[in-house]
């Protein structure tokens, strides 16, 4: 059926249906009811409701195993609170894609261990707490960008060795701690960037060995330390910039790292080995800051 544009009112699959293929209602935008889906359903394809218009709560049978790339991409009316059924263990690229409408909680189960690039992108009508599954090992790039309605803190649950760039970009609604996985190594490039409402401290992984550009930029809201790990050997121009409220930013390294444009606030208190203090002081970028000997 894709691009049969007469189409309008709701959208009911039989019973009997068990696969929605790749492109099978790709571009039908006339629909503006409800979309009822079997039971029986076990997977949908990629771009299978793609730019659809459909209307009310999007209710996913729990016979669902799998939801491919860009399976609800553009469907900006869909209402209310969204539940992934248990069987399911990834999420595609791009699968709710702009899926502006929804108006309640993200229920994510603990069997998924991916969630695709764009995955959630500009979905920012989610609220409540977002808890991530237990399983999860891969949040790709702009996973979750612009889901500006949660709220709570965010913990990123241990076995997430990835965390793509621009993941969690613009959620500016959490209101509590970022906890991250021990297993992560890299931060990549914005990944928290906008993020203005994480409060407390921040304990950087031991793992991690660079933190990109932007990573934190703009998150305004912790209010404790900062700690970094001695294996870090890279932060990116701006990767702290403006999170005024820090109250220290704690390195362990006697040899300063090369300091970047703007890498954190303008005057902010950077804690370092007492031995160090002084070479700190002489250090380009460094010695602009507030060194004291921990």
């Amino acid at each position: 059926f894709m691009f049969c544009s007469g189409f309008t009112g709701s959208l009911t699959i039989p019973d009997g249906v068990t696969i929605i293929g790749y492109d099978t209602f790709y571009g039908c935008t006339g629909f503006n009811g409800s979309l009822n889906l079997p039971d029986g359903l076990t997977a949908i394809g990629e771009n299978a409701f793609y730019n659809c218009g459909f209307t009310g709560e999007l209710r996913l049978p729990a016979g669902l195993t799998e939801i491919y790339g860009h399976a609800f991409g553009l469907c900006s009316g869909f209402t209310g609170s969204l539940t992934i059924p248990d069987r399911v263990t990834f999420i595609g690229e791009y699968a709710f894609f702009n899926c502006s409408g929804f108006t309640g909680s993200l229920t994510i189960p603990d069997g998924v261990t991916s969630i695709g690039e764009l995955a959630f992108f500009h979905c920012p009508g989610f609220t409540g707490e977002l808890r991530l599954p237990a399983g999860l090992t891969e949040i790709y790039g702009y996973a979750f960008y612009n889901c500006s309605g949660f709220t709570g803190s965010l913990t990123i649950p241990d076995g997430v060795t990835f965390i793509g760039e621009y993941a969690f970009s613009k959620c500016s609604g959490f209101t509590g701690e970022l906890r991250l996985p021990a297993e992560l190594t890299e931060i990549n490039r914005s990944v928290f960037g906008g993020c203005s409402g994480f409060t407390g401290s921040l304990t950087i992984p031991d793992g991690v060995t660079s933190i990109g550009e932007y990573a934190f930029s703009g998150c305004r809201g912790f209010s404790g330390k900062v700690f970094f790990p001695l294996i870090l050997n890279y932060i990116g121009k701006k990767g702290f910039f403006g999170c005024n409220t820090v109250e220290a930013f704690q390195f362990p390294h006697t040899t300063p790292l090369t300091y970047l444009e703007d890498m954190l606030p303008g005057g902010a208190t950077v804690e370092v080995p007492t031995a160090a203090v002084d070479t700190y002081k002489a250090t380009d970028g460094w010695k602009n800051h507030n060194i004291v000997g921990y």
